[in-house]
């Protein structure tokens, strides 16, 4: 079955999930790798301008909630994972794969439905029955984050450099080939008018009825537990793992999820086009592939003209699609909708 083609928009929050091979507690919450983890995506989020919105790693899956504003994303999650899977094959003394698969992105469509997924990520570890409150929760989420307002710390050791340098000198200090980095959650875009104790108060009190319909739900069933859940042999996995399917976008209006169809198989037929006149040995002039994707053999998105990224096309004149008469603007498509 062929991939879906990634498309990318400069105003769009993404809800990226990915899944540790073979449903594997490879996430296992616990105070180091909370500390891999964290060390790794503050680095990613700052190399790459990444606005994130949200987070929380589970056992084996985590989710995030972010935007991209460089039409960088795919950049930024080849650097966060690569990074993260090889110290975690490090810290579990291990080389087999930690990933199974690519990462999922889910384009969120209104401000609505942005805020349901930050919820639904943060009431996680309520609704996995790990923990009854998830400020009880021992592995990473962005909660405390958004009560508190404060920034993001994590600390990346350059593990090529210690080694070396330990070779050379035993007593060398391991500080020395740590770096830090500091970031700042980025405001959903319907709650950033809102002051920080506003922001907070809506969060709080959402989550607070969504995680007491959740222990209603469960009834009398016991959770995990925070002991339990950090004991968990990180080679074994859940005897029947849940799989769901993946949509391209959520909205609570059917307009924006018709036009952002309609959107998506413009792009989609263009994209091919652009590749057909690409292998062609006699073709004249170079193909031109749509803003928002990744022409074959780059790593870089098509950028809109003049946001000053790079266009990904090499020898593309113009990254705007409108050479093999592209696909409509999304506005256009918003418009008609």
């Amino acid at each position: 079955m062929a991939r879906r083609l990634r498309i990318q928009r400069l105003d769009v929050v993404y809800f990226v999930t990915n899944r540790c091979i073979d449903e594997m507690y490879l996430l296992r919450p616990g105070p180091a790798v909370n500390a891999l983890i964290l060390g790794c995506l503050t680095r990613a989020v700052a190399k790459h301008g990444i606005e994130l919105m949200g987070f929380v790693f589970m056992g084996n899956h985590f989710h995030l909630l972010c935007r991209a504003p460089r039409m960088n994303l795919g950049e930024f999650m080849r650097d966060f994972q690569s990074w993260l899977a090889t110290k975690l094959q490090q810290h579990w003394k291990t080389t087999s794969q930690i990933f199974g698969r690519r990462y999922s992105a889910v384009d969120l469509l209104d401000d609505a439905t942005a805020f349901d997924k930050l919820i639904y990520l943060l009431a996680n570890p309520c609704a996995a029955d790990l923990v009854r409150d998830p400020r009880d929760y021992p592995g990473l989420s962005s909660l405390p984050y958004h009560l508190d307002d404060q920034p993001i710390c994590g600390r990346w050791v350059a593990q090529e450099k210690l080694t070396r340098n330990l070779k050379r000198n035993k007593d060398y200090d391991p500080e020395l080939a740590a770096s830090y980095h500091s970031i700042q959650l980025t405001p959903l875009p319907a709650l950033a008018p809102k002051s920080a104790e506003q922001r907070a108060s809506t969060i709080a009190k959402t989550l607070a009825s969504t995680c007491a319909a959740l222990h209603k739900k469960r009834g009398k069933k016991s959770v995990l537990g925070a002991r339990r859940l950090q004991r968990l042999d990180p080679r074994s996995r859940p005897k029947a793992p849940k799989f769901t399917p993946c949509p391209t976008c959520l909205s609570t209006q059917q307009a924006k999820k018709d036009a952002h169809k309609a959107h998506r198989q413009a792009v989609t037929e263009s994209y091919y086009r652009a590749r057909s006149h690409d292998r062609n040995p006699q073709r004249q002039g170079p193909a031109h592939y749509p803003v928002g994707t990744t022409p074959p053999g780059h790593q870089k998105c098509v950028a809109v003209a003049g946001s000053g990224t790079p266009t990904g096309a090499a020898g593309s004149g113009t990254p705007t699609g409108a050479a093999d008469g592209g696909p409509p603007s999304w506005s256009r498509l918003q418009s008609r909708a």
